[in-house]
C-alpha cells in the first residue's frame, strides 16, 4: 500500500480560466494554484481564518457579508487560498458551526456551502476545481460517500443514523472508531457537530495504474517458479501448498471475460470449492488483478486454497475487508487465511503514523497470527522526501539540496506534454509533515 494523508491538496490538471498555466515546450507547470509561495501570504490552518475579522465585512447575520469586499479583503491582505466560496461558507454561519466544519475535508465543506447557497445541484453534475464530484470521490449518485472518525468512546451511531447517515461499513482499531457510508450534504455540519468526531471525509477510491486489459488466455506458467526456486524448494521440503490459505485484496477476481471458470478450466486455479470470493467488483473498470495473482500463487504450489475480497472501497472498508479475510468466521470453512496479500494504495494513508489500514494490519497479526504483504507499488518515483532546509535570508523552504547549489524556493512540478494529457486526468498533490494525524496534536497547520 501506498501511505498518504488527509492533507492533500485538491489540484487538478483541469485548468482555472483565471489562472492559466504557464508552457514550456516539454511540459506543463502551474504558475497559480492552492500551494502558492506560502511564506510572503498568511498561511490558513482552518475553515475559522476565512472568518472576516473587520466590522465593516463581518456580520452574526447570516448571509450578511457583502461577497465582493470579503474577497476584495482576503486578495488585498494575500491569504494564501483567496476562495470565494469558503470564505462565504465561514462567514454565513454560526462560529460554532464553524469550528464543527473544520473537522470536514475541503471537498464536503465546498457541498456544503453550495447548499446552504441553493446552487447545489445533482451530486453526479457538481465539480470540485473542475473535475466532475464523482470522477474523483465514491457516490451513490445522490449522496457523497464519507469516512467519519470518532473517538473509541464516543457513542454516536444511533445519532448518525437519525442525520440520514446509511452505514456500509464500520470498525474500532487504535483509540478509533471508523464508520464510511452515505451522509446527505444538508446534514454535514449536524454530523461534525456530535460530540467525539474526530474528522469526516469525503471517500476516496483506491489508486489504480493505467493498464491496458487482455482477456486472458491461460495455461502459461510464471517464471518466476524457476527464477524463485520454488520449483527446487517443493521437491526438497515436500511441500504443495496444502494446508495454507492465501487471502488476496485487489480489484476484481471472476468479472473479466468467463471468470473464474476459465482459469479452473485452465488448471491455472485449483477445481472444486477452493477458492472463495467474499465480496467482488464487477465495475467496467474490473481487471481480475486479484485472479492474476491467485493464478501466480497457484503456480508455486497447486495445494494453496483461496480467498478474496475487493480493494475497490474506501480506507474503512479495506480495513474490514482485511478483517474479513482474517476471520475464522466469515467463509463456510473451518479456519480464516493464513497469509494476505493486497496490491491497493490509499493516498490518504499517513506516513508519519499508523492510519486504520496499517493498524488493522499490526492487529490481525496480533489476534489471528495473519501476516499481510502489499505491493511496493514502484511508487518511489512519485515521492519527494527531504528534511527542511532554511533559505539564506528567508524563512522560505530550499528545496535545493546540493552543497552550495543556488536556492531554490518553489518546488516545480512538471506534467507530461500537452498532447498525453487527456480531459479528466488529474494531478494529485499529497503533503505530509512529520507531526500526530487526526488528532488534534498537529502544530504546524499547512492546508
Amino acid at each position: 500500500m501506498s501511505f498518504s494523508s488527509r492533507w492533500w491538496t485538491d489540484i487538478t490538471s483541469n485548468r482555472s480560466q483565471n489562472s492559466p498555466p504557464r508552457r514550456t515546450p516539454s511540459s506543463l507547470r502551474w504558475r497559480r494554484h492552492h500551494v502558492e509561495e506560502l511564506e510572503s501570504r498568511r498561511v490558513l490552518s482552518s475553515l475559522l481564518d476565512y472568518v472576516i475579522q473587520p466590522a465593516s465585512l463581518h456580520s452574526d447575520v447570516p448571509g450578511a457579508a457583502q461577497a465582493t469586499g470579503v474577497v476584495d479583503w482576503f486578495e488585498t491582505n494575500r491569504f494564501a487560498a483567496a476562495d470565494a466560496e469558503l470564505v462565504r461558507l465561514a462567514n454565513q454561519v454560526p462560529l460554532a458551526d464553524v469550528r464543527a466544519l473544520d473537522h470536514v475535508d475541503n471537498a464536503l465543506q465546498r457541498l456544503y456551502s453550495r447548499h446552504l447557497a441553493g446552487t447545489l445541484g445533482a451530486l453526479q453534475d457538481e465539480t470540485i476545481y473542475g473535475i466532475a464530484y464523482s470522477q474523483t470521490y465514491l457516490t451513490d449518485g445522490t449522496r457523497p460517500q464519507v469516512e467519519v472518525y470518532v473517538e473509541r468512546d464516543a457513542n454516536v451511531r444511533q445519532q448518525l443514523t437519525r442525520l440520514g447517515f446509511d452505514e456500509v461499513h464500520a470498525l474500532t482499531v487504535g483509540s478509533t472508531q471508523a464508520y464510511s457510508g452515505y451522509l446527505p450534504v444538508p446534514a454535514i455540519v449536524a454530523a461534525a457537530r456530535l460530540p467525539g468526531i474526530k474528522s469526516i471525509d469525503a471517500s476516496l477510491p483506491p489508486l489504480v495504474d493505467d493498464a491496458t486489459v487482455n482477456v486472458p488466455e491461460g495455461g502459461e506458467r510464471t517464471e518466476w517458479v524457476e527464477q524463485s526456486r520454488a520449483d527446487q524448494l517443493q521437491r526438497l521440503l515436500g511441500v504443495d501448498g496444502s494446508g495454507v490459505t492465501v487471502g488476496i485484496l485487489s480489484d476484481s477476481f471472476d468479472s473479466l471475460g468467463t471468470g473464474l471458470g476459465f482459469s479452473r478450466d485452465g488448471h491455472d486455479l485449483p477445481p472444486g470449492n477452493r477458492v472463495h470470493i467474499y465480496r467482488d467488483n464487477s465495475d467496467a473498470s474490473a481487471t481480475d488483478e486479484g485472479r492474476a495473482l491467485a493464478e501466480l500463487v497457484y503456480d508455486l504450489g497447486q495445494g494453496f486454497d483461496f480467498h478474496f475480497a475487493t480493494s475497490q472501497l474506501d480506507e474503512v472498508g479495506a480495513a474490514v475487508a482485511l478483517e474479513i479475510l482474517a476471520s475464522a468466521d466469515t467463509f463456510a470453512t473451518d479456519d480464516g487465511v493464513d497469509v494476505i496479500i493486497e496490491d491497493a494504495s490509499y493516498i490518504r494513508q499517513p506516513v508519519f503514523q499508523q492510519g486504520v489500514i496499517s493498524q488493522k494490519v499490526d492487529e490481525i497479526y496480533e489476534d489471528e497470527g495473519v501476516l499481510v504483504f502489499g505491493s511496493a507499488g514502484n511508487a518511489g518515483g512519485s515521492t519527494r522526501y527531504q528534511t527542511w532546509k532554511d533559505t539564506p535570508q528567508s524563512p522560505r523552504m530550499d528545496f535545493q539540496q546540493r552543497a552550495g547549489g543556488v536556492a531554490d524556493t518553489t518546488l516545480q512540478v512538471l506534467l507530461p506534454p500537452a498532447a498525453s494529457v487527456n480531459p479528466g486526468d488529474q494531478l494529485q498533490l499529497v503533503l505530509q509533515w512529520s507531526e500526530p494525524w487526526m488528532v488534534g496534536n498537529v502544530l504546524t497547520d499547512l492546508d
